[in-house]
């Protein structure tokens, strides 16, 4: 312990054992050294961390379950850490040493992580007050992180008028089966769509740089205990529960919080990735119709499309494995979403398809996690035309997962972005400002190729310089020095 938190741990101590019952001083068991501007509220904050490389599933029904506790304690708040992402190879370390694995299993940002959380978790689900994101980089990135510094930088992200008309036509493509937009117009019209709505919310607080520490999970417990929460539940997956313990107990227990907090499990016993059982979820059967199997249905069901179809067709997911849905898998089907099985695409769209997350966003997800896997993953990005091929493989099982070319984007995105779409369809019917300047320079140089040799003064004969009369014979009258003045070369006589 160091000496800053033995000094702590005394006077927390002392306050303890001189307080007097019903005092000030007795009622914050917090040392001054940890007593901040606002009072002790009765307050329990529920924290989980993860990398979220990508969201999906298993991350779903952990984080949700998180909510659903800070709900029914009522005085409690759900808090979720976002980690960012190394971008810059550091000088020496692991991350330099294995650079291109750690992109390939870390390959979003933390604001593509945040971006994306915030679709599979809607606000208006989600409420504000009760839930929130833990980040500790620049939320407000948004031109740079989420739009390729292709807007404004403020809200509502308008495009840049500075982009040439050249620029522009990068965004879309000739193909119907497209829709007529290339994945960077995909992917930047849908994103600003989507950021309309302002999907954060009030959702964000951004971890001070004295908050942050050694480990995301300290910095959780530095910030949570510093805005004054009674207590503070850490709550991991089941095969963390011991190292988040070995690593974090102290700092819970050291006085900083009224109630000594502590490491917990959230979700079922999780076995070895990709063997063993990540959670049992007991579905409610369509005969029962109890507060407590509506609730289920209401948190679960609908949320995750467990159940699909009605009477006989009807299929429900009773149980899901860890190695169904896990980081690994996802990353592994999307950077081989071309050459994977029709199945494992239908486990895609599973694990990802989740609250407001519609297929089109799920076609950039995937384009996402491919552009940031490294120097040895595929980056060519996938085309409406790719995603809509290989989900309808899956022989109508996975048609919802299908994008509606002509209602989502036709009469969708391109309506959205009529100016621009009307810009560069004119200009689509022009040759492009490369081809006009080649056009013009072919033309200079067929002129200059069948114009006649030029003469020099020296080579003409008198009438040439001084009357521009074109080359001809030189008259007996031109060589007495008359010029041909009165040689009648227009019939027209003036009087």
């Amino acid at each position: 312990m160091s000496d800053d938190r033995k000094l702590a741990a005394a006077m927390g101590k002392l306050s303890v054992e001189g307080s007097v019952e019903g005092s000030v001083e007795g009622s914050d068991k917090r040392p001054s050294l940890y007593r901040k501007r606002t009072p002790t509220r009765e307050m329990v904050a529920f924290v989980t961390v993860g990398r979220w490389q990508g969201p999906h599933m298993g991350h779903f029904l952990l984080i949700n379950e998180l909510y659903q506790k800070a709900i029914e304690i009522k005085e409690a708040e759900a808090f979720v850490y976002v980690t960012d992402k190394i971008t810059v190879r550091p000088d020496n370390g692991w991350v330099h040493d294995n650079w291109e694995e750690y992109n390939s299993k870390n390959p979003l940002t933390g604001i593509q992580k945040l971006y994306y959380l915030s679709l599979m978790f809607p606000k208006n689900h989600y409420r504000e007050d009760t839930f929130k994101f833990l980040v500790g980089f620049n939320q407000d990135n948004i031109m740079h992180g989420l739009l390729n510094n292709w807007t404004k930088e403020s809200y509502p992200y308008k495009i840049s008028k500075s982009f040439s008309t050249d620029n522009l036509k990068l965004l879309y493509n000739t193909n119907p089966n497209d829709g007529f937009l290339s994945p960077d117009g995909i992917n930047l019209f849908q994103k600003r769509k989507n950021l309309q709505t302002k999907p954060f919310g009030k959702r964000i607080i951004r971890l001070t740089s004295s908050a942050q520490d050694r480990s995301p999970s300290m910095s959780c417990i530095n910030i949570i205990s510093r805005r004054g929460y009674k207590t503070m539940d850490l709550l991991v997956g089941s095969d963390r529960v011991e190292a988040f313990t070995k690593y974090n107990e102290e700092a819970l227990s050291d006085g900083r919080f009224v109630e000594a907090g502590k490491v917990g499990q959230i979700g079922g016993d999780r076995g070895e990735a990709g063997s063993g059982t990540l959670f049992k979820i007991a579905v409610p059967s369509e005969d029962d119709d109890g507060e407590d199997a509506n609730d289920k249905r209401k948190s679960i069901g609908k949320a995750l499309d467990f159940c699909e179809g009605t009477g006989e067709e009807k299929s429900c997911m009773s149980t899901i494995t860890d190695g169904m849905f896990s980081g690994t898998n996802v990353r592994h089907y999307a950077y081989n979403f071309l050459t994977i099985l029709p199945d494992d695409v239908k486990k895609l769209c599973e694990a990802i398809k989740i609250g407001n997350m519609t297929p089109l966003d799920c076609l950039c997800y995937v384009n996402d996690i491919r552009n940031g896997g490294g120097s040895g993953v595929e980056k060519i990005p996938i085309t409406v035309n790719d995603w809509n091929t290989r989900v309808s493989r899956c022989k109508g099982l996975c048609d919802k997962y299908i994008i509606d070319i002509k209602r989502v984007i036709m009469e969708g995105l391109l309506v959205d972005n009529a100016k621009i779409t009307k810009r560069v369809a004119n200009a689509l019917q022009e040759p492009s400002e490369e081809e006009q300047r080649a056009a013009q320079q072919k033309r200079i140089s067929e002129r200059q190729r069948y114009r006649p040799p030029e003469q020099s003064v020296g080579s003409l004969v008198p009438s040439q310089v001084t009357t521009g009369i074109p080359n001809r014979p030189i008259s007996e009258r031109e060589e007495d020095g008359n010029m041909g003045q009165n040689q009648d070369y227009n019939t027209t006589k003036i009087t």
